[in-house]
């Protein structure tokens, strides 16, 4: 899309940031911006699990991935990538996690019933 004065608002890299960096999660930033840092050199590429904060306060995970376009020269021009929700999948992962907790927990409340019964019996 081109703007009255020509430009694009895809060419505006810092304003883009900067709205990205407003919407990831703070205890994520850190590792978004390694990653992001590390695509854009060549490194590695960009491919990250993070939270975002959306504007109505909900945290959602994402999951994205991206491929850096890099000129002749090397200079990274601009990203181009996907990013998916994966809140259902990480609640889901989470409500699997405590259900076995929940589980190992009866399992050793168990086995110490039985050693006490035992004792008991003998």
């Amino acid at each position: 899309m081109t703007q009255p004065s020509g430009s694009s608002t895809v060419t505006q890299p810092k304003a883009i940031l900067e709205l990205w960096e407003s919407l990831v999660h703070p205890d994520d930033r850190a590792l978004s911006d390694e990653v992001l840092r590390a695509a854009a050199g060549g490194e590695r590429p960009y491919d990250l699990e993070f939270r975002i904060i959306r504007p109505d306060r909900k945290v959602r995970y994402i999951k994205s991935s991206a491929m850096v376009m890099s000129s002749a020269d090397g200079l990274p021009l601009r990203m181009v990538g996907v990013d998916q929700d994966i809140t259902g999948i990480k609640e889901a992962e989470q409500a699997l996690r405590s259900a076995l907790e929940h589980e190992k927990e009866l399992g050793q409340l168990k086995t110490r019933f039985v050693s006490m019964a035992s004792h008991e019996f003998r």
